[in-house]
């Protein structure tokens, strides 16, 4: 097998998420941060023959990065990356030292809001909010406006507002972490439940996040 950049992409976000991935067999894989504040789903380019642990991410990938046409084969208790004449035995981790999310699907019912969020408009928003160090991103509903907001949340604050969307509804305002947004770039359909989660979900329907809300 050989990883796609677009799924060499997702693992590498899924490693600002979680050091270490349960991968599953076949191709949609998740992970869940270690307070539970964000999971991500992802639907990979590749069929994984079976399910096994990686304990640290970034070190496997490092691994792939660093031959030039890698190949990798899954055995019993490792897997082995090969190019050429060098030759890669990863040893899997045990799943019980990986937290992954729970078996199922998320169920929550309709959401209160939903909008879509360009990726155009997040990146815009993202680095004016670090050129000001603005660690938190408001999302607020009046007069069936969408605004997100970027801001240090003190009432001396400086801010900056930028109009996404419109909506229908009562009016509303939710709170992120910037550093809990660990989306990749992409364009997104939003569903914002307002008593504690929000879903991202990519126009593709190949990934969904879900970040819990501050409280």
């Amino acid at each position: 097998m050989q990883l796609s950049e677009r799924t060499i992409s997702i693992l590498k976000n899924f490693a600002t998420i979680n050091d270490s991935l349960l991968f599953s067999a076949g191709s949609v894989q998740r992970t869940i941060d270690s307070m539970d504040t964000i999971q991500c789903d992802a639907k990979l380019d590749e069929d994984f023959p079976i399910s096994f642990g990686i304990y640290d991410l970034r070190t496997f990938l490092a691994n792939v990065a660093a031959l030039k046409n890698p190949d990798i084969t899954f055995g019993p208790s490792y897997l082995t990356i090969t190019d050429g004449t060098i030759t890669i035995d990863y040893f899997y981790a045990s799943p019980k030292t990986i937290k992954s999310p729970e078996e199922g699907s998320i169920n929550l019912g309709s959401p209160d809001v939903k909008f879509t969020l360009t990726n155009q408009t997040f990146q815009r928003l993202i680095k004016i909010a670090d050129l000001n160090g603005m660690p938190i991103l408001q999302v607020i509903g009046k007069n069936g406006e969408i605004i997100m907001r970027a801001t240090d949340n003190t009432d001396t604050s400086n801010k900056v507002d930028m109009k996404v969307d419109s909506f229908t509804g009562d009016d509303f305002s939710v709170t992120f972490t910037i550093d809990n947004l660990k989306l990749l770039p992409d364009d997104y359909e939003v569903s914002l439940y307002v008593d504690g989660l929000c879903i991202f979900e990519n126009t593709g329907k190949t990934l969904k996040y879900y970040i819990t809300l501050d409280q």
